[in-house]
């Protein structure tokens, strides 16, 4: 009676350049922000009205979105996962927000501990001409700075139908 979606998204800290790093990762936050359809926080309260539940995760290759919910809800949860994918809003006020979000797990997965600072210069040591040394939630610098111009390309490029995965 219950249905696990997965929606496999290509795209990592490894589809990242010098620069505009960690943008992944902001995706990961973004795409339950709101839509040109659905106002932020739409996304979980539909879902949890329909009885599902979700959550999302960034590595190095793969962004990964997750719902759980009854089958009936099914319908609900493919309307929803499409508007993000075709109608994701770029809110200034929103981005701005998610960026302090974003800077905040940074400051406290990697700045404020030492195993994950010395994790992230051991992996950036290891791959240094190789995207893998770039770090997923990305480096403070281009954390401040990415543009809207940057959060819309990135967008466009990886989250696209030909680059996601669903499995049910």
């Amino acid at each position: 009676p219950n249905v696990a979606l997965y929606n496999w998204v290509r795209v990592g800290s490894r589809n990242e350049v010098p620069g505009i790093t960690g943008l992944a990762h902001f995706f990961e936050h973004m795409m339950f922000n709101g839509t040109s359809t659905h106002p932020p926080g739409d996304f979980d309260r539909l879902l949890e009205a329909g009885g599902a539940r979700n959550n999302a995760s960034t590595s190095t290759d793969v962004t990964v979105y997750q719902d759980w919910f009854p089958r009936g809800s099914l319908e609900l949860v493919l309307g929803l996962e499409a508007d993000r994918l075709r109608n994701l809003a770029f809110d200034p006020k929103v981005i701005e927000s998610e960026r302090g979000v974003v800077y905040s797990e940074r400051r406290l997965s990697v700045d404020d501990s030492n195993f994950g600072r010395l994790m992230e210069q051991a992996q950036a040591t290891a791959f240094l001409a190789h995207p893998y040394g770039i770090p997923t939630v990305g480096w403070p610098s281009d954390i401040e700075s990415w543009k809207v111009e940057d959060l819309k390309k990135f967008f466009a490029t990886h989250y696209a139908p030909n680059n996601c995965t669903l499995v049910l």
